[in-house]
């Protein structure tokens, strides 16, 4: 049965309506939330202090640890700095002790050849001198009849014909070292040495090597050498500049050789020992070991001579091998584009003029390689 009209809500018990009653007035809420609030603002103001106390913490424990950090990088670079001074001069001191120790064994070795020099001329000299005598006395044994043999003019006069064979001799010895001692002089005035080689720029030594006084001076210097020579010397092409090329390769062999095999590696060890027997010859100018020393730069020269111009050979036997490949691919491309109507025009003079202009490199190098280029083209 609805009977809304008679229904009335149900009080709350009477506790909670006093507390309910006390909680709603205004001057209790307002007291409240001010306690409230200024717990609030205490318990913030207290987590913004710790937490700048623990900011502040934090900053000095990290400003100590960079600090730390940058006095132990700064130890390490001081020592590495040290060790690195250490090493250097330890290298240094190696390096200064080694060039002595070189330079003494250079100075001993030089002094030991100039010894074995001057010792193989005093033998040498012995040596003719006693087959002198006894090709003398074997004459006079011969020529003089048995009748005469104790007769004192005979023997006078093999003797005196001995003296005049010796006396041309000398006389030709002196002669030749007077004619030596103005082109060494010239040589050395002109102040290249294989110290001063090995301590110039690449390009300032090749310009050096290239002067016109320094080859001629050079070829007088080879001048001299071969009068020495008991055997007639074949034809050398170009010789002042293959003894100055020596230069180049004892100072910069990297330069010179991209890669160092053994043909290159006996090319720089005669190289070495051609500029060590050239000084030897020009400083022993006025001693009496002179005629071997310069026969001893002459035998050295032709053996290099001969290796220089094997390693010339080589390398000239690659170049005319790379022209003839690229003659042969013109005539290729010619063969590929003949058939277009406008090849005339457009193909035939640049093909011509570039190979023209390698027929007359490959033609520089002499009839071999032109006969090299027939036979590939055929």
């Amino acid at each position: 049965i609805d009977a809304s009209d008679i229904k009335s809500p149900a009080r709350k018990p009477r506790h909670l309506e006093s507390r309910l009653k006390a909680r709603n007035s205004t001057k209790q809420t307002n007291e409240g939330r001010a306690r409230h609030e200024a717990f609030l603002a205490a318990r913030k103001n207290k987590l913004s202090l710790r937490t700048a106390h623990v900011q502040n913490v934090v900053n000095v424990h990290r400003e100590r640890e960079s600090n730390l950090k940058k006095e132990k990088l700064e130890r390490l670079a001081s020592t590495q700095e040290l060790a690195s001074k250490k090493r250097q001069d330890r290298i240094d001191s190696l390096v200064s002790n080694n060039a002595q120790a070189v330079q003494r064994a250079k100075e001993v070795s030089r002094a030991q050849l100039q010894r074995r020099v001057e010792s193989s001329a005093e033998l040498q000299k012995s040596i003719e001198m006693n087959l002198r005598i006894s090709a003398s006395r074997r004459q006079r044994l011969r020529s003089i009849p048995r009748a005469k043999i104790l007769d004192p003019q005979s023997w006078a006069l093999q003797e005196s014909l001995a003296v005049q064979d010796e006396s041309a001799s000398l006389i030709q010895n002196w002669w030749r070292k007077v004619k030596l001692i103005p082109v060494a002089r010239l040589y050395k005035k002109l102040g290249l040495t294989r110290a001063k080689a090995n301590s110039m720029p690449f390009t300032k030594l090749m310009n050096k090597l290239q002067s016109a006084s320094l080859i001629k001076a050079t070829g007088f210097v080879l001048i001299r050498a071969k009068k020495l020579s008991d055997t007639p010397i074949t034809h050398w092409k170009t010789p002042a500049r293959v003894i100055l090329s020596a230069y180049m390769f004892t100072a910069h062999p990297s330069e010179i050789c991209k890669t160092m095999d053994a043909q290159e590696k006996d090319l720089m060890d005669l190289a070495e020992t051609l500029l060590a027997d050239l000084e030897h010859w020009l400083a022993a100018v006025k001693s009496t070991v002179v005629g071997l020393l310069g026969k001893v730069f002459l035998n050295t020269f032709i053996k290099y001579y001969a290796a220089f111009d094997a390693w010339k050979t080589r390398d000239t036997v690659d170049i005319v091998n790379q022209l003839i490949m690229h003659f042969i691919d013109l005539d290729k491309l010619w063969i590929s584009v003949c058939h277009q109507h406008d090849a005339q025009y457009e193909w035939a003079p640049a093909i011509q003029d570039e190979q023209s202009n390698h027929l007359k490199r490959i033609q520089g190098f002499g009839q071999d390689a032109i006969n090299r280029l027939l036979k590939v083209r055929s």
